[in-house]
């Protein structure tokens, strides 16, 4: 407990110090004052190349810089500049003042020249940020191929949709079991631990990039590429394309004769993907689960 009293007057005193007043609304700035919790979030960090998204009062950055594995961290609020750019100086890493979604994380890595070229996330992201995230990764096939995975301190909330395997289904349960396996690390934590002190519990996940995509992996991360496409269009391309990375080949009609064979319902088929609600996707994912797994000679999982 002295301690995390000793973290706290730290993190108050800097804020004091700059002016900075943590934005809970817009920005999710919960800062972590527990020593006990960045320790057990530290150790599920591997010794590789970092990107930190959003280091904030750099209550992981000092201990991460100190590894010399490399390091860049994402910050985007710029009230944090006095703060973390002597750490940067002294421990010489990189510092991007910018939007975590605008970046090219490839571009880091290489801007890094540390070898092996992949890279491991770590932070305290906001929930409004995690669907958006795993949708750049989702779409950008180059930058998803560097990330080697990711540990987070999240909201209890976020980290059980991002490993949740059964539904209720969300856009982000889907997108992180697609792409990621899961693991928490720390089912709860209060929200003592935190200043200012959030109005929900707190988990600690760890993710790892699939080393191969499964074909119902693969049609679903086809499907969130393509939002703005009627469900049953972008299915009928989804399998195309998934026969192609086979190296076999099926047609348009062969295609329109597999959505057929799905029996979508009217109200999933016809929406546009963007617009499926929680229970359609939910709906849908159980159809396709159940679709690959009755056609495929693949262990299916979720």
């Amino acid at each position: 407990m002295k301690e995390n009293g000793q973290l706290l007057a730290k993190t108050k005193r800097l804020c004091a110090q700059w002016g900075i007043t943590p934005d809970t609304n817009n920005k999710g700035q919960h800062f972590l004052v527990s020593t006990k919790i960045r320790n057990l979030f530290l150790r599920y960090v591997p010794n590789r190349p970092i990107i930190e998204i959003g280091p904030g009062c750099g209550v992981f950055t000092e201990p991460l810089a100190k590894r010399n594995k490399g390091l860049a961290t994402i910050e985007i609020d710029p009230r944090f500049a006095p703060l973390l750019t002597p750490l940067a100086k002294k421990y010489r890493f990189q510092l991007f003042f910018t939007n975590t979604l605008k970046v090219n994380f490839g571009q880091i890595i290489r801007q890094m020249s540390f070898a092996p070229l992949s890279v491991w996330l770590v932070g305290s992201p906001p929930y409004q940020l995690m669907e958006p995230l795993l949708l750049k990764l989702s779409r950008q096939p180059r930058e998803y191929q560097f990330l080697a995975g990711a540990t987070f301190l999240l909201s209890q909330r976020t980290a059980q949709a991002m490993s949740r395997s059964q539904p209720p289904r969300t856009k982000l349960s889907i997108l992180a079991i697609s792409l990621l396996t899961s693991r928490i690390i720390k089912q709860e934590i209060g929200p003592e631990n935190f200043w200012p002190a959030p109005r929900t519990k707190s988990a600690i996940i760890q993710l790892k990039r699939r080393q191969r995509l499964a074909s119902f992996h693969f049609l679903w991360l086809y499907l969130l590429q393509h939002l703005r496409a009627k469900t049953e269009n972008a299915l009928r391309e989804a399998f195309i394309a998934l026969a192609s990375q086979k190296k076999q080949t099926l047609t348009k009609n062969q295609a329109r004769q597999i959505i057929q064979k799905l029996a979508l319902p009217e109200n999933i088929g016809k929406t546009t993907v963007g617009l499926l609600d929680n229970a359609q996707l939910s709906q849908l994912d159980e159809i396709l689960f159940l679709f690959v797994k009755i056609t495929s000679n693949e262990t299916t999982q979720r």
